[in-house]
């Protein structure tokens, strides 16, 4: 048994004998419920309640509730299958009259580290959606669950409590809750279609090698694909008892839309990897998907890749290259003559002048790439994927772009002219020679 997993099951015990407990000596708050909602269970570090889409059962027997946790800054709670230490929030609903079966849903998670350890889970706020069904639509649902969660910062902290919620016959109209559990109902990773994610194939890369007595140490490759470009994506595996997987290192292909994952595995006992079959959850940007897949056979990985220096010094020679070949472009090579015309027209010019000049005309263009990069930066925090040529997959671009060259080619047919202001053609008369094709 290696140190890692040792120090895997310490941490999990400890985990388990505090939170055993703290169930008996952690006093219970509670605040004033709203309609559709239990009473608040408040502490130091959270607080957490149950809430309903709908005020009653409405016409039929499946109600949209939602598990609603809301931590302070730093604390969190965990998901389904937490990694290397922590559990999972836990829900007994025997109590509960008239309720038929529950599905309880998983958002996507966040990877965390603490001290080496990794872990899996949420920050801030996180709805787990609910699915109830109900044993009769025409008696009241009576919603009684006990809870049992572990919430953790520098420490972790046990908690259990009673979350009380009753729906009536009838009365389906909407509650305040209706988006946040809509929201937090997106987030659950579904097969991929919506998203455009694809696990294409999970293997082995290469045997898994003994390290000591029922220990072995290997990798997996996951290659996954997206209709869009990826942006930063990440993969959470769950496999058999006694298998590890640590964290992937990503490598793009394909414009960003192939993404090659090597994880980092182990087994241990009779534990065995291969020709198992995982459940993996690939998450992007917002987007998740969540699919099952067998364990294949793959090659080794290779021993030198071929990798591209990234020195500063070769990443500007290729800058400088990409230049010359961008001014030979169909497209760029006309404007080389508009530039030539005007160093010739700074001829007998004072030195400091034809220095202004070029040094506004350098400014001009990299104020503009500026322009264009903070844009494009912002629409990215906006939650917009952005990559290379991406926008020509919009087709609002591509009408826009249409209408623009167009108009462009009737201006050079002369079917039509566009006249300066008189204002302005006078202040570009008085910049002539100075700072003229600045920005071009």
């Amino acid at each position: 048994m290696t140190q890692q997993t040792v120090l895997r099951r310490v941490v999990r015990t400890t985990s388990l004998l505090a939170f055993a407990v703290g169930l008996a000596i952690i006093p219970m708050g509670n605040t004033s419920a709203k309609e559709g909602a239990s009473d608040w269970f408040v502490t130091q570090q959270n607080k957490v309640r149950l809430i309903s889409a709908t005020q009653g059962l409405g016409e039929g027997k499946t109600v949209q509730l939602g598990l609603q946790f809301k931590l302070q800054k730093g604390w969190k709670v965990y998901w389904r299958t937490p990694g290397d230490a922590g559990f999972p929030p836990r829900m007994d609903w025997t109590q509960s009259v008239n309720l038929g079966t529950v599905k309880f849903n998983w958002p996507a998670p966040t990877r965390f580290e603490v001290l080496g350890f990794q872990t899996l889970g949420y920050k801030n706020e996180v709805v787990f959606p609910i699915v109830a069904n109900a044993r009769d639509p025409n008696e009241p649902l009576k919603l009684r669950a006990k809870l049992h969660y572990l919430t953790c910062d520098d420490v972790c902290i046990p908690y259990q409590t009673e979350l009380s919620l009753e729906l009536p016959v009838g009365h389906g109209r909407a509650t305040d809750h209706f988006q946040l559990i809509n929201k937090f109902t997106a987030q659950v990773p579904g097969d991929g279609a919506n998203h455009g994610l694809t696990i294409e194939k999970v293997e082995t890369a290469g045997a898994f090698n003994t390290v000591e007595k029922d220990v072995r140490n290997g990798t997996i490759r996951v290659v996954a694909t997206s209709a869009v470009p990826f942006t930063k994506p990440d993969i959470f595996v769950e496999g058999p008892e006694l298998a590890f997987f640590s964290p992937p290192d990503v490598s793009l292909e394909n414009g960003g839309k192939r993404a090659v994952l090597i994880l980092p595995a182990s087994e241990e006992e009779d534990t065995k990897i291969q020709n198992a079959t995982l459940t993996l959850t690939l998450v992007d940007d917002g987007r998740a998907t969540t699919q099952n897949h067998p364990v294949g056979t793959g090659p080794p990985l290779s021993a030198n890749p071929s990798r591209l220096p990234d020195s500063l010094p070769f990443i500007l020679t290729l800058a400088v290259l990409g230049g010359l070949i961008l001014n030979l472009m169909p497209c760029v090579l006309p404007v080389i003559s508009l530039k030539m015309l005007g160093i010739v027209s700074h001829g007998g010019a004072d030195t400091r002048v034809i220095r202004t000049s070029f040094l506004a005309s350098s400014l001009g263009i990299l104020f503009s790439f500026l322009v264009i990069a903070s844009v494009l930066m912002g629409l990215k925090f906006a939650g917009a994927a952005i990559g290379w040529g991406i926008q020509f997959q919009n087709p609002w671009f591509i009408v826009g772009l249409t209408v623009i060259v167009s108009l462009f080619a009737y201006n050079l047919w002369g079917l039509f002219n566009v006249t300066l202001p008189s204002w302005l053609s006078t202040l570009a008369g008085r910049q002539a020679g100075s700072t003229d094709s600045h920005e071009s």
